[in-house]
């Protein structure tokens, strides 16, 4: 297995993490008298970087040993209609929801070693836990004010 990497985040040439090829599918579509709605999910494998606390370990994550869990998005999306209720020439859709994930069995390097010591644990979710909520949070406003036509 060799997957290619489609993003790696760095700073200052540190590779913080490294993402393998992603996984998307449509989970669902569904029509309405107000339009139609489709959802559709994006997994990217995490496999590499400094941030990734299974890079070194033997511990297997899923179903391939070389992904160590991965973030997964997923957007539902609503066709947009013009004033008279008709398509336009083009169809045009709106995200109306993102949610995303860690999922798979990520394990952060800043977390230490598994079993997680109890205060680095208590230590993690009362500092780090809450800046990817905010950046997750910042992005998810940026992806719904952007992402339209």
């Amino acid at each position: 297995y060799s997957p290619s990497v489609v993003s790696i985040n760095s700073l200052f040439g540190l590779n913080l993490l490294c993402f393998g090829e992603p996984r998307i599918s449509i989970m669902k579509t569904k029509s309405s008298s107000s339009g139609h709605r489709r959802s559709f999910q994006a997994n990217f494998p995490v496999i590499g970087g400094s941030l990734d606390g299974k890079r070194d370990a033997a511990v297997p994550s899923s179903k391939n040993t070389n992904e160590h869990g991965c973030i997964r998005f997923v957007v539902e999306q609503e066709e947009i209609r013009d004033g008279e209720g008709k398509r336009r020439d083009r169809r045009c859709w709106r995200i109306v929801r993102i949610e995303s994930c860690i999922c798979d069995g990520y394990h952060p390097a800043i977390a230490g070693a598994i079993p997680v010591n109890p205060i680095r644990k208590a230590a993690y979710l009362s500092s780090q836990s809450l800046i990817h909520a905010y950046v997750m949070w910042r992005f998810h406003g940026k992806v719904l004010t952007e992402c339209t036509c």
